[in-house]
C-alpha cells in the first residue's frame, strides 16, 4: 500500500506524515494536564544525531515493513510519543523476539502514562501475532527511571550483556 502511495506522486514527507498520523489513531488518549511533570534530557536525549540519516532510516522502515513499525502516542491531536518495533529472529526459540527501540516521549508529557499506554499496546498486538516469543529492550545503564518504568510494566533484566562493532559512515561507504 505504501508503494502504490508513493507511485501516486505523494512526496515522501508526506507519506510519512500520514502514515504516523493512521498509525497514530488507536492510541489516541486524554491524559490529565495536572499530571505533566517536565523532567531533564537524558543522556540519550542530547546525543547529535544526523537528521539526513535518521531521515533515510525512518523513510527505509516505511518503504521496508519487514524491517519493522512505528507506534505513535498522541493527546489532544498532537503527538507526544513514539517507538520503534523491530524484529529478532531466535534459533533457540524457534520464534521471533520484538525489540522496543527509539523510545521518546515529549518532556512535558512524561510520567503521564504514554510509554506505558504504548507499550501495553505493543505488548497486546505481540501475544496476539504468532511466532512472538517476547518483548526486549536495552536501555541506558545510567537510565534508572527508565529501568524502573520498564520493570514496573513486567520486564526484568536480561542475562545478557550488549556488544557491538559499529562501522563508521566513512567505512559504511567503502562497502
Amino acid at each position: 500500500a505504501v508503494t502504490r502511495i508513493a507511485d501516486m506522486g505523494v512526496e515522501p514527507y508526506l507519506l510519512s506524515s500520514s502514515l504516523l498520523g493512521v498509525l497514530a489513531q488507536r492510541l489516541v488518549r486524554t491524559l490529565c494536564p495536572a499530571c505533566r511533570v517536565a523532567a531533564p534530557p537524558s543522556a540519550g536525549e542530547q546525543k547529535l544525531l544526523a537528521r539526513d540519516v535518521l531521515t533515510r532510516g525512518i523513510v527505509a522502515v516505511f518503504d521496508h515493513p519487514e524491517r519493522g513499525f512505528y507506534i505513535i502516542a498522541e493527546r489532544g491531536g498532537k503527538r507526544v510519543g513514539s517507538l520503534l518495533i523491530t524484529h529478532e529472529w531466535s534459533d533457540w526459540r524457534n520464534g521471533g523476539w520484538w525489540w522496543i527501540q527509539s523510545v521518546y516521549v515529549m518532556p512535558d508529557a512524561r510520567r503521564c502514562g504514554v510509554f506505558t499506554t504504548m507499550y501495553r499496546e505493543i505488548e497486546s498486538r505481540a501475544r496476539a501475532t504468532s511466532g512472538v516469543i517476547g518483548l526486549r529492550l536495552y536501555v541506558e545503564k545510567e537510565n534508572t527511571g527508565a529501568q524502573a518504568t520498564y520493570e514496573a510494566l513486567g520486564m526484568e533484566p536480561a542475562y545478557y550483556s550488549l556488544y557491538q562493532l559499529a562501522w563508521s559512515a566513512t567505512d559504511a561507504k567503502r562497502t
